[in-house]
């Protein structure tokens, strides 16, 4: 079971700030062994956000996930989800479903630090546009068996995904 909270966003261009949509989730393991694993996961979010970056509708999100342990330090990871999303309210609100394809590759270099590339896209990425298209790479490290630190970096290839040309995030993550 997983809660994302709503994340404050400030930029430098208009919407110059706000608030995105709360989620929630729950992941099932369906398949594992000593090098795969398969799982499905359900995301869903109540109307949430503020009116520049949140969605005044239910959101909701299906993926199925194909991993694969190649050695101890080289793994791939396939993603294949369908969403129902909506225009934040400022953009009109409209409902729209997207197909979104996740690939990724990760690399551990020692044993409490990892790094990814990933390739993410969206079928459509507002009631208005279509395809869109982001690369990005990333740090994880293992504080502890329950604790995450992260940073990553990602950049703009195509179409409008998630609004921006280059982003840079910062993360941490515990189990629970």
């Amino acid at each position: 079971m997983g809660y994302q909270s709503t994340n404050y966003i400030h930029q430098t261009i208009y919407p110059f700030s706000g608030t995105s949509p709360t989620w929630f989730g729950i992941k099932y393991r369906v398949y594992y062994n000593k090098n795969w694993v398969i799982t499905g996961e359900g995301l869903i979010s109540p109307p949430s956000g503020n009116e520049n970056f949140g969605s005044p509708h239910l959101e909701g999100t299906f993926n199925g996930i194909l991993y694969h342990e190649i050695n101890d330090q080289l793994s791939w990871q396939v993603q294949m989800g369908i969403s129902e999303f909506s225009d934040p309210e400022s953009s009109g609100g409209q409902h729209y479903e997207s197909f979104n394809p996740d690939f990724l590759i990760s690399y551990t270099f020692k044993e409490k630090i990892n790094a990814y590339l990933e390739l993410f896209g969206q079928t459509k990425t507002s009631s208005k546009q279509s395809f869109g298209l982001i690369g990005g790479a990333g740090l994880i490290y293992l504080f502890n068996s329950k604790t995450t630190f992260d940073i990553e970096f990602y950049q703009h290839i195509k179409g409008k995904l998630l609004g921006f040309e280059h982003f840079i995030g910062a993360g941490m993550t515990r189990l629970f």
